[in-house]
């Protein structure tokens, strides 16, 4: 086993988590994006369950009832939609609701149904999903405070091994969502180590280029211990 050690140096106390004690459901059938979810919510501090689709989360909602769920629309067996409405309708029991869709014009329809934010993906930031799940307003530059140290060299470790796993199989989907999370992490840590992945600009033809050059940047600049 692997661990990876990142030069970060803290100063004084841990910052508060923004998502300490926050329950999120992820209901996102593509696997990559649901772990790039689950990654952000986690490095905020919140506890997550991922459902694949409207059945798997229905049978998490009957049972558990979180904070917050997050909904991709575009589901395989059903529209994403159909469940916020019916979440909506809950009353005093309603989650709040976020939907997060790759398409323009999902948004209309999502307050419609009673989502309470919808958010185009892929996220620019974890800051901007982190003010998402809170409820709070984002701030101008998208960011928030930088989790405990630990929690983010964890997550960059995770992350850095599913980029080499999406680069393995040359999945381009996989690829951005891991270049996405680490890029947020690297923009958030403020490591001198991590100055280049933090101005990486992700908007690239040839993920699968950009993929390997982070990749081997990130190999240079850990410390490894097996």
């Amino acid at each position: 086993m692997s661990v990876v050690a990142l030069p970060f140096a803290a100063e004084g106390g841990s910052p508060p988590l923004p998502l300490a004690g926050l329950s999120v459901l992820i209901v996102e059938d593509s696997e990559s994006a649901a772990e790039a979810l689950g990654l952000m919510a986690r490095a905020g501090g919140a506890r997550v369950r991922r459902a694949d689709g409207l059945a798997a989360a229905e049978r998490h909602l009957m049972s558990w009832r979180p904070d917050v769920v997050i909904v991709d629309p575009g589901l395989p067996d059903g529209d994403g939609l159909e469940l916020v409405a019916r979440m909506a309708a809950a009353g005093f029991r309603k989650p709040r609701i976020v939907v997060l869709s790759g398409q323009d014009d999902v948004a209309g329809a999502a307050r419609a149904a009673g989502a309470d934010l919808c958010l185009a993906k892929p996220l620019a930031s974890s800051g901007a999903l982190h003010a998402a799940l809170a409820g709070m307003p984002m701030e101008d530059d998208g960011e928030w405070t930088a989790p405990a140290t630990g929690t983010m060299q964890d997550d960059i470790a995770r992350a850095r091994l599913r980029l080499l796993e999406a680069l393995i199989t040359r999945r381009e989907d996989s690829v951005r969502y891991a270049l996405q999370f680490l890029v947020s992490l690297a923009r958030q840590s403020g490591a001198p180590a991590l100055a280049s992945v933090a101005g990486i600009d992700l908007a690239t033809d040839d993920p699968l280029a950009l993929g390997r050059e982070v990749a081997t940047h990130l190999r240079q600049s850990a410390v490894h211990q097996i």
